[in-house]
């Protein structure tokens, strides 16, 4: 897709895409050439592909990861206080500069791994009320087979994230909000 198709999102809004054969692309779609986007990164990959490929800076990646890399932001995995420094400032509101904050692929797995789904809905559930005073959009891509049964689930309805499965619904849920946000 072209810079001029990227995916706008409602301020204060938070969606997560769950079907992995549509996650790359929705994923794109996401980042295009966006310099606003914090990218919480675990992927199949090392970051290095995701700033060639798709042209992000390096610095709007924090890596969950056990190993230590001096080229990006590290994070283990277990470390939700550290993650949590990062994106919050001292009064607990989400870093002016961030507009966008997009958990790719395989980042809420590993958090629920490390941490257990309870410890994660509450971070999540803290970011979600933060994304929604700062205006902040969160995305996230998740694949339900790589969770507990029924959390996936809970996390979607808990964690107030709107669930999407092709880039075509996403699409159309966001005109459609747009539209009935101008209706108001």
């Amino acid at each position: 897709m072209s810079e001029g198709d990227a995916l706008e999102f409602e301020p204060g809004t938070c969606h997560c895409y769950c079907a992995p054969s549509t996650g790359s692309k929705t994923y794109d779609d996401c980042m295009s050439t966006r310099d606003d986007v914090k990218i919480i990164w675990r992927g199949p990959y090392h970051p290095r592909k995701l700033v060639k490929e798709h042209s992000v800076h390096p610095k709007t990646i924090t890596w969950l990861t056990t190993a230590e890399d001096p080229e990006y932001r590290t994070n283990h995995p277990s470390d939700l206080a550290k993650l949590n420094m990062e994106l919050c400032d001292a009064q607990q509101r989400l870093r002016p500069e961030i507009k966008h904050l997009h958990f790719g692929r395989g980042a809420i797995d590993i958090l629920m791994a490390y941490n257990g789904y309870d410890t994660v809905l509450r971070f999540f559930n803290s970011l979600s009320d933060k994304a929604v005073v700062s205006g902040c959009v969160i995305t996230a891509n998740m694949d339900p087979r790589a969770s507990k049964a029924g959390d996936y689930a809970k996390l979607i309805r808990d964690g107030k994230f709107t669930e999407m499965d092709t880039v075509e619904q996403l699409k159309a849920e966001t005109e459609d909000t747009s539209r009935q946000i101008r209706l108001l």
